[in-house]
C-alpha cells in the first residue's frame, strides 16, 4: 500500500522596502538600539564625529514617525551594551569613554 503525501505552500510575498524614519538628533556610530514595553526605541551613546563618546540618548516613536532626546548619562559611552530588564527599565554598561578607554560605569533608563 502506498501513501501519497501532498502539501502546499502559499504565501503573501510582500516586497521589502525602506522609507525616511527622520534623523537622530545627533550622528552616533556604536550605539545600541533597544526597543521600550511601549514600543518607542532607546539609542543611547554611541560615537559621534570627531570620535567622541556621546552621554545623550534619542527615542524614536514610531507611531509618530518622530525622535526626541531621552535625557544625558552618567557617562559618555560608545561600544556599550545594553540590556532590557523585565520591569522594562534599559540597563545601559560598559563600552568606551573620553579619551578611549573602558569604563565601568552604570547606567538605568526609566521611562
Amino acid at each position: 500500500m502506498a501513501l501519497a503525501l501532498s502539501l502546499s505552500i502559499v504565501q503573501d510575498v510582500k516586497a521589502a522596502s525602506f522609507v525616511t524614519a527622520g534623523s537622530l538628533n545627533i550622528a552616533r556610530r556604536y550605539h545600541t538600539a533597544t526597543v521600550l514595553p511601549n514600543g518607542k526605541v532607546l539609542v543611547p551613546g554611541g560615537f559621534n564625529a570627531p570620535d567622541s563618546p556621546q552621554a545623550s540618548a534619542d527615542i524614536y516613536d514610531p507611531s509618530a514617525g518622530t525622535w526626541s532626546s531621552a535625557g544625558t548619562m552618567s557617562s559618555a559611552r560608545a561600544g556599550h551594551m545594553a540590556v532590557h530588564l523585565q520591569d522594562g527599565r534599559i540597563l545601559v554598561m560598559g563600552g568606551l569613554d573620553t579619551p578611549p578607554g573602558a569604563t565601568a560605569s552604570v547606567d538605568i533608563y526609566t521611562e
